[in-house]
Protein backbone atom coordinates (compact mmCIF):
# COMPACT_ATOMS: atom_id res chain seq x y z
CA UNK A 1 0.00 0.00 0.00
CA UNK A 2 1.36 3.38 -1.02
CA UNK A 3 1.07 5.93 1.77
CA UNK A 4 0.94 9.70 1.42
CA UNK A 5 4.22 11.01 2.80
CA UNK A 6 5.85 14.44 2.76
CA UNK A 7 9.58 14.75 3.24
CA UNK A 8 10.81 17.90 4.96
CA UNK A 9 13.35 18.28 2.14
CA UNK A 10 10.44 19.36 -0.09
CA UNK A 11 10.06 22.56 1.89
CA UNK A 12 12.54 25.40 2.24
CA UNK A 13 10.20 27.34 4.52
CA UNK A 14 9.56 25.95 7.99
CA UNK A 15 7.44 27.96 10.37
CA UNK A 16 4.57 27.85 12.82
CA UNK A 17 1.11 27.70 11.31
CA UNK A 18 -0.82 30.97 11.43
CA UNK A 19 -3.58 30.91 14.00
CA UNK A 20 -7.17 31.50 12.95
CA UNK A 21 -6.98 30.24 9.35
CA UNK A 22 -9.30 27.41 8.24
CA UNK A 23 -8.18 23.93 9.22
CA UNK A 24 -7.99 22.72 5.62
CA UNK A 25 -5.92 25.71 4.43
CA UNK A 26 -2.24 25.62 3.50
CA UNK A 27 0.20 28.57 3.52
CA UNK A 28 2.80 30.02 1.16
CA UNK A 29 5.34 32.75 1.81
CA UNK A 30 8.32 34.51 0.27
CA UNK A 31 9.78 37.74 -1.15
CA UNK A 32 7.21 40.16 -2.61
CA UNK A 33 8.54 43.72 -3.07
CA UNK A 34 12.20 44.78 -3.30
CA UNK A 35 12.55 48.11 -1.48
CA UNK A 36 14.38 51.11 -3.02
CA UNK A 37 14.83 49.31 -6.35
CA UNK A 38 13.25 49.71 -9.78
CA UNK A 39 11.19 46.77 -11.00
CA UNK A 40 10.97 45.53 -14.58
CA UNK A 41 8.26 48.14 -15.27
CA UNK A 42 10.69 50.96 -14.49
CA UNK A 43 9.38 52.09 -11.10
CA UNK A 44 9.52 50.98 -7.46
CA UNK A 45 8.75 51.89 -3.85
CA UNK A 46 10.88 53.82 -1.38
CA UNK A 47 11.61 52.63 2.12
CA UNK A 48 9.34 55.39 3.45
CA UNK A 49 6.37 53.51 1.96
CA UNK A 50 7.14 50.20 3.69
CA UNK A 51 5.14 50.70 6.90
CA UNK A 52 2.00 51.74 5.01
CA UNK A 53 2.31 48.78 2.63
CA UNK A 54 2.59 46.34 5.55
CA UNK A 55 -0.30 47.98 7.41
CA UNK A 56 -2.64 47.77 4.40
CA UNK A 57 -1.44 44.42 3.08
CA UNK A 58 -2.96 42.16 5.74
CA UNK A 59 -6.14 40.52 4.44
CA UNK A 60 -5.83 41.51 0.76
CA UNK A 61 -6.82 38.75 -1.72
CA UNK A 62 -4.49 36.13 -3.18
CA UNK A 63 -5.57 35.45 -6.78
CA UNK A 64 -4.95 33.39 -9.91
CA UNK A 65 -6.04 35.18 -13.10
CA UNK A 66 -7.31 32.98 -15.94
CA UNK A 67 -5.73 35.25 -18.54
CA UNK A 68 -2.45 35.79 -20.42
CA UNK A 69 -2.13 38.94 -18.29
CA UNK A 70 -1.42 37.74 -14.72
CA UNK A 71 -2.97 40.93 -13.31
CA UNK A 72 -6.16 41.16 -15.39
CA UNK A 73 -8.34 39.87 -12.54
CA UNK A 74 -6.70 42.50 -10.29
CA UNK A 75 -7.64 45.33 -12.65
CA UNK A 76 -11.23 44.03 -12.71
CA UNK A 77 -11.34 43.31 -8.96
CA UNK A 78 -12.51 39.81 -9.87
CA UNK A 79 -13.15 38.07 -6.56
CA UNK A 80 -14.06 34.84 -8.35
CA UNK A 81 -10.31 34.55 -8.95
CA UNK A 82 -9.56 34.68 -5.19
CA UNK A 83 -7.91 31.55 -3.80
CA UNK A 84 -6.92 32.89 -0.36
CA UNK A 85 -5.72 35.96 1.50
CA UNK A 86 -2.59 37.53 3.02
CA UNK A 87 -2.07 36.67 6.69
CA UNK A 88 1.22 38.48 7.34
CA UNK A 89 3.64 41.05 5.86
CA UNK A 90 7.00 42.13 7.22
CA UNK A 91 10.23 43.94 6.24
CA UNK A 92 13.33 41.76 5.99
CA UNK A 93 16.50 43.34 4.61
CA UNK A 94 15.89 44.64 1.07
CA UNK A 95 12.52 42.91 0.75
CA UNK A 96 8.96 43.11 1.94
CA UNK A 97 7.93 39.51 2.56
CA UNK A 98 4.42 38.11 2.73
CA UNK A 99 2.61 35.00 3.86
CA UNK A 100 -0.77 33.94 2.46
CA UNK A 101 -3.31 31.30 3.41
CA UNK A 102 -4.61 29.27 0.47
CA UNK A 103 -8.23 28.34 1.24
CA UNK A 104 -9.60 27.31 -2.16
CA UNK A 105 -9.61 23.49 -2.20
CA UNK A 106 -8.87 23.18 -5.92
CA UNK A 107 -5.92 25.56 -5.55
CA UNK A 108 -4.65 23.60 -2.54
CA UNK A 109 -4.51 20.49 -4.71
CA UNK A 110 -2.56 22.39 -7.38
CA UNK A 111 0.03 23.43 -4.81
CA UNK A 112 0.34 20.08 -3.07
CA UNK A 113 0.68 18.02 -6.25
CA UNK A 114 3.35 20.41 -7.58
CA UNK A 115 1.38 21.80 -10.53
CA UNK A 116 1.90 25.37 -9.34
CA UNK A 117 5.31 24.63 -7.81
CA UNK A 118 7.14 23.03 -10.77
CA UNK A 119 10.62 23.47 -9.29
CA UNK A 120 9.78 23.80 -5.62
CA UNK A 121 8.76 27.46 -5.74
CA UNK A 122 6.51 29.84 -7.68
CA UNK A 123 6.30 33.49 -8.70
CA UNK A 124 3.86 36.12 -7.49
CA UNK A 125 3.36 39.86 -7.98
CA UNK A 126 1.71 42.74 -6.10
CA UNK A 127 -0.96 45.12 -7.43
CA UNK A 128 -1.89 48.43 -5.85
CA UNK A 129 -2.35 52.18 -6.06
CA UNK A 130 0.90 54.19 -6.37
CA UNK A 131 1.07 57.74 -5.12
CA UNK A 132 1.57 60.73 -7.41
CA UNK A 133 4.96 61.72 -5.97
CA UNK A 134 8.17 59.93 -6.92
CA UNK A 135 11.90 60.66 -6.98
CA UNK A 136 14.30 60.88 -9.96
CA UNK A 137 14.49 57.08 -10.12
CA UNK A 138 10.68 56.75 -10.29
CA UNK A 139 10.49 55.34 -6.77
CA UNK A 140 7.12 56.28 -5.26
CA UNK A 141 6.75 57.63 -1.72
CA UNK A 142 3.30 56.07 -1.27
CA UNK A 143 1.82 52.72 -2.33
CA UNK A 144 -1.42 51.01 -1.25
CA UNK A 145 -1.54 47.27 -2.11
CA UNK A 146 -4.90 45.73 -3.02
CA UNK A 147 -4.08 42.17 -4.16
CA UNK A 148 -1.38 39.59 -4.96
CA UNK A 149 -1.56 37.33 -8.00
CA UNK A 150 0.36 34.21 -8.94
CA UNK A 151 2.51 34.62 -12.05
CA UNK A 152 2.76 31.56 -14.29
CA UNK A 153 5.52 30.99 -16.89
CA UNK A 154 6.36 32.40 -19.37
CA UNK A 155 5.30 35.59 -17.55
CA UNK A 156 7.69 37.12 -15.03
CA UNK A 157 6.85 39.08 -11.87
CA UNK A 158 7.53 42.82 -11.76
CA UNK A 159 10.31 42.25 -9.22
CA UNK A 160 12.93 39.65 -10.06
CA UNK A 161 13.11 37.44 -7.01
CA UNK A 162 9.42 37.76 -6.09
CA UNK A 163 8.98 34.09 -5.25
CA UNK A 164 7.04 32.00 -2.75
CA UNK A 165 7.39 28.54 -1.27
CA UNK A 166 5.05 26.17 0.52
CA UNK A 167 5.18 26.45 4.30
CA UNK A 168 6.00 23.03 5.73
CA UNK A 169 4.12 23.57 8.99
CA UNK A 170 0.97 24.45 7.08
CA UNK A 171 1.01 21.10 5.27
CA UNK A 172 1.77 19.16 8.44
CA UNK A 173 -1.37 20.50 10.07
CA UNK A 174 -3.55 20.04 6.99
CA UNK A 175 -5.04 16.71 8.10
CA UNK A 176 -7.96 14.56 7.03
CA UNK A 177 -10.01 12.91 9.78
CA UNK A 178 -10.80 9.23 9.39
CA UNK A 179 -14.10 7.60 10.34
CA UNK A 180 -12.89 7.48 13.95
CA UNK A 181 -11.76 11.14 13.90
CA UNK A 182 -8.12 10.13 13.90
CA UNK A 183 -5.43 11.65 11.72
CA UNK A 184 -3.75 9.08 9.52
CA UNK A 185 -1.91 11.11 6.92
CA UNK A 186 -0.22 13.88 8.88
CA UNK A 187 1.32 11.29 11.22
CA UNK A 188 3.33 9.94 8.29
CA UNK A 189 5.10 13.27 7.79
CA UNK A 190 8.86 13.14 8.10
CA UNK A 191 10.13 13.65 11.64
CA UNK A 192 13.75 12.77 11.05
CA UNK A 193 15.09 12.71 7.48
CA UNK A 194 18.21 10.70 6.84
CA UNK A 195 21.25 11.79 4.85
CA UNK A 196 19.42 11.06 1.61
CA UNK A 197 16.33 12.92 2.72
CA UNK A 198 14.13 9.80 2.79
CA UNK A 199 11.43 9.08 5.32
CA UNK A 200 10.38 5.68 6.52
CA UNK A 201 6.57 5.48 6.66
CA UNK A 202 4.94 3.94 9.67
CA UNK A 203 4.04 0.31 9.20
CA UNK A 204 0.43 -0.66 8.73
CA UNK A 205 -1.10 -1.93 11.92
CA UNK A 206 -3.06 -5.15 11.67
CA UNK A 207 -6.21 -4.90 13.81
CA UNK A 208 -6.38 -7.33 16.68
CA UNK A 209 -9.20 -9.84 16.71
CA UNK A 210 -10.68 -12.02 19.40
CA UNK A 211 -12.54 -15.31 19.23
CA UNK A 212 -16.31 -14.76 19.30
CA UNK A 213 -17.92 -15.59 22.63
CA UNK A 214 -21.24 -17.36 23.07
CA UNK A 215 -23.74 -16.58 25.75
CA UNK A 216 -24.36 -19.74 27.83
CA UNK A 217 -28.17 -19.43 27.94
CA UNK A 218 -28.85 -18.78 24.27
CA UNK A 219 -27.98 -20.32 20.95
CA UNK A 220 -27.30 -16.96 19.36
CA UNK A 221 -23.63 -16.25 18.70
CA UNK A 222 -22.51 -12.65 19.12
CA UNK A 223 -19.21 -10.89 18.64
CA UNK A 224 -17.99 -8.37 21.16
CA UNK A 225 -17.58 -4.78 20.11
CA UNK A 226 -13.97 -3.83 19.27
CA UNK A 227 -12.06 -2.53 22.24
CA UNK A 228 -11.51 1.18 22.73
CA UNK A 229 -7.86 0.68 21.92
CA UNK A 230 -8.76 -0.88 18.56
CA UNK A 231 -11.11 2.03 17.77
CA UNK A 232 -8.32 4.47 18.42
CA UNK A 233 -5.89 2.74 16.05
CA UNK A 234 -4.97 5.03 13.13
CA UNK A 235 -6.39 3.98 9.77
CA UNK A 236 -3.97 3.97 6.82
CA UNK A 237 -5.20 5.12 3.41
CA UNK A 238 -3.76 4.64 -0.07
CA UNK A 239 -3.96 7.55 -2.51
CA UNK A 240 -7.13 6.17 -4.15
CA UNK A 241 -8.77 5.55 -0.77
CA UNK A 242 -7.79 9.04 0.36
CA UNK A 243 -9.42 10.65 -2.71
CA UNK A 244 -12.55 8.54 -2.24
CA UNK A 245 -12.89 9.45 1.46
CA UNK A 246 -12.37 13.14 0.69
CA UNK A 247 -15.01 13.05 -2.04
CA UNK A 248 -17.50 11.30 0.26
CA UNK A 249 -16.83 13.82 3.03
CA UNK A 250 -17.45 16.78 0.71
CA UNK A 251 -20.67 15.24 -0.65
CA UNK A 252 -21.90 14.70 2.92
CA UNK A 253 -21.18 18.32 3.84
CA UNK A 254 -22.95 19.51 0.67
CA UNK A 255 -26.04 17.41 1.46
CA UNK A 256 -26.15 18.71 5.05
CA UNK A 257 -25.87 22.31 3.85
CA UNK A 258 -28.67 21.87 1.32
CA UNK A 259 -30.86 20.27 4.00
CA UNK A 260 -30.28 23.22 6.32
CA UNK A 261 -31.08 25.71 3.56
CA UNK A 262 -34.29 23.83 2.73
CA UNK A 263 -35.42 24.14 6.35
CA UNK A 264 -34.57 27.83 6.57
CA UNK A 265 -36.24 29.11 3.39
CA UNK A 266 -39.00 27.65 1.14
CA UNK A 267 -37.61 26.54 -2.22
CA UNK A 268 -39.74 28.96 -4.22
CA UNK A 269 -38.70 31.97 -2.14
CA UNK A 270 -35.07 30.88 -2.20
CA UNK A 271 -35.05 30.55 -5.96
CA UNK A 272 -36.59 34.00 -6.33
CA UNK A 273 -34.03 35.50 -3.96
CA UNK A 274 -31.11 33.82 -5.72
CA UNK A 275 -32.44 34.83 -9.13
CA UNK A 276 -32.74 38.49 -8.10
CA UNK A 277 -29.26 38.50 -6.59
CA UNK A 278 -27.84 36.80 -9.67
CA UNK A 279 -29.43 39.35 -12.03
CA UNK A 280 -28.16 42.28 -9.96
CA UNK A 281 -24.68 40.77 -9.75
CA UNK A 282 -24.56 40.16 -13.50
CA UNK A 283 -25.71 43.74 -14.16
CA UNK A 284 -23.07 45.21 -11.86
CA UNK A 285 -20.36 42.95 -13.26
CA UNK A 286 -21.15 43.85 -16.88
CA UNK A 287 -21.15 47.55 -16.02
CA UNK A 288 -17.81 47.21 -14.23
CA UNK A 289 -16.30 45.34 -17.18
CA UNK A 290 -17.59 47.99 -19.59
CA UNK A 291 -16.20 50.85 -17.48
CA UNK A 292 -12.84 49.08 -17.17
CA UNK A 293 -12.55 48.59 -20.94
CA UNK A 294 -13.56 52.19 -21.65
CA UNK A 295 -11.05 53.51 -19.10
CA UNK A 296 -8.31 51.36 -20.66
CA UNK A 297 -9.24 52.65 -24.12
CA UNK A 298 -9.04 56.24 -22.88
CA UNK A 299 -5.60 55.74 -21.28
CA UNK A 300 -4.27 54.09 -24.46
CA UNK A 301 -5.64 56.95 -26.55
CA UNK A 302 -3.98 59.54 -24.29
CA UNK A 303 -0.68 57.64 -24.37
CA UNK A 304 -0.64 57.57 -28.18
CA UNK A 305 -1.49 61.26 -28.65
CA UNK A 306 0.91 64.14 -28.16
CA UNK A 307 -2.03 66.49 -27.75
CA UNK A 308 -3.94 64.49 -25.14
CA UNK A 309 -0.83 63.38 -23.23
CA UNK A 310 0.45 66.93 -22.75
CA UNK A 311 -0.99 67.30 -19.20
CA UNK A 312 0.87 64.11 -18.16
CA UNK A 313 4.34 65.11 -19.42
CA UNK A 314 7.11 65.82 -16.91
CA UNK A 315 10.57 66.89 -18.05
CA UNK A 316 9.77 65.73 -21.57
CA UNK A 317 8.67 62.25 -20.46
CA UNK A 318 5.26 60.71 -19.98
CA UNK A 319 4.35 60.45 -16.29
CA UNK A 320 3.27 56.80 -16.37
CA UNK A 321 2.37 56.71 -12.68
CA UNK A 322 0.23 59.82 -12.92
CA UNK A 323 -1.55 58.53 -16.02
CA UNK A 324 -2.18 55.19 -14.35
CA UNK A 325 -3.70 56.95 -11.32
CA UNK A 326 -5.88 59.01 -13.66
CA UNK A 327 -7.03 55.78 -15.32
CA UNK A 328 -8.07 54.33 -11.96
CA UNK A 329 -10.03 57.50 -11.18
CA UNK A 330 -11.80 57.38 -14.54
CA UNK A 331 -12.98 53.82 -13.82
CA UNK A 332 -15.16 55.23 -11.03
CA UNK A 333 -17.11 57.38 -13.53
CA UNK A 334 -20.21 56.12 -15.32
CA UNK A 335 -19.82 54.38 -18.67
CA UNK A 336 -21.63 57.20 -20.52
CA UNK A 337 -19.28 59.85 -19.12
CA UNK A 338 -16.19 57.84 -20.13
CA UNK A 339 -17.64 57.32 -23.61
CA UNK A 340 -18.11 61.09 -23.98
CA UNK A 341 -14.50 61.68 -22.90
CA UNK A 342 -13.29 59.21 -25.53
CA UNK A 343 -15.47 60.80 -28.22
CA UNK A 344 -14.16 64.30 -27.39
CA UNK A 345 -10.57 63.04 -27.32
CA UNK A 346 -10.91 61.33 -30.70
CA UNK A 347 -12.36 64.51 -32.17
CA UNK A 348 -9.34 66.52 -30.97
CA UNK A 349 -6.89 63.94 -32.31
CA UNK A 350 -8.69 63.63 -35.66
CA UNK A 351 -8.46 67.40 -36.17
CA UNK A 352 -4.66 67.28 -36.13
CA UNK A 353 -2.33 65.54 -38.63
CA UNK A 354 -0.47 62.59 -37.16
CA UNK A 355 2.70 63.54 -35.33
CA UNK A 356 1.87 67.26 -35.00
CA UNK A 357 0.62 69.32 -32.13
CA UNK A 358 -1.95 72.09 -32.11
CA UNK A 359 0.86 74.65 -31.92
CA UNK A 360 2.56 73.20 -35.03
CA UNK A 361 -0.58 73.77 -37.11
CA UNK A 362 -1.47 77.18 -35.69
CA UNK A 363 -1.23 80.09 -38.15
CA UNK A 364 1.07 82.30 -36.07
CA UNK A 365 1.59 85.72 -37.80
CA UNK A 366 5.22 86.01 -36.79
CA UNK A 367 5.92 82.61 -38.24
CA UNK A 368 4.42 83.60 -41.65
CA UNK A 369 6.25 86.97 -41.81
CA UNK A 370 9.62 85.34 -41.03
CA UNK A 371 9.15 82.81 -43.81
CA UNK A 372 8.25 85.60 -46.30
CA UNK A 373 11.22 87.72 -45.31
CA UNK A 374 13.69 84.84 -45.56
CA UNK A 375 12.42 83.94 -49.04
CA UNK A 376 12.93 87.50 -50.27
CA UNK A 377 16.44 88.06 -48.91
CA UNK A 378 17.59 84.68 -50.16
CA UNK A 379 17.14 86.04 -53.72
CA UNK A 380 19.70 88.70 -52.90
CA UNK A 381 22.24 86.11 -51.93
CA UNK A 382 22.02 87.01 -48.25
CA UNK A 383 22.04 83.98 -45.94
CA UNK A 384 22.18 85.72 -42.57
CA UNK A 385 21.04 89.09 -41.22
CA UNK A 386 22.33 90.45 -37.90
CA UNK A 387 19.67 92.64 -36.32
CA UNK A 388 21.65 93.41 -33.20
CA UNK A 389 22.22 97.06 -32.43
CA UNK A 390 25.69 98.49 -32.27
CA UNK A 391 27.10 100.24 -29.25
Amino acid sequence: MQLINYSSNKFKVASERTEGIPEHAIEIEGNLIEVDAQNLNGWGVKSSAVDEIIENGIGIPLRVCNSPDPHECDYNADHWADIGYVTKMWHDGDWIKARSAVTDKTAITKFEDGTWLPFGDGNWSISGYPGNDFDDNYLVYKYIPFSISLVMPPNEPAYEGSKFELVAAAVKNNKLQSEHDKNTIGDNMAENDGDAGKTEPKKEVEPKTEEPKTEPKTETTTTEEPSTKEKDEATMYSQDEFDKKLSESLETQKAEFEAQMAQMTPNGDLESMLSAVKKETIKETLDEIKRDKLATEYVEMVTASKVLSAPFMKDGKLDAAGLKTRGQEIKQLSASVIENMITDGKAMVAAMPAGNTAFDEANVPGKTIDADFNAKISKLGVTNVDFSRGA
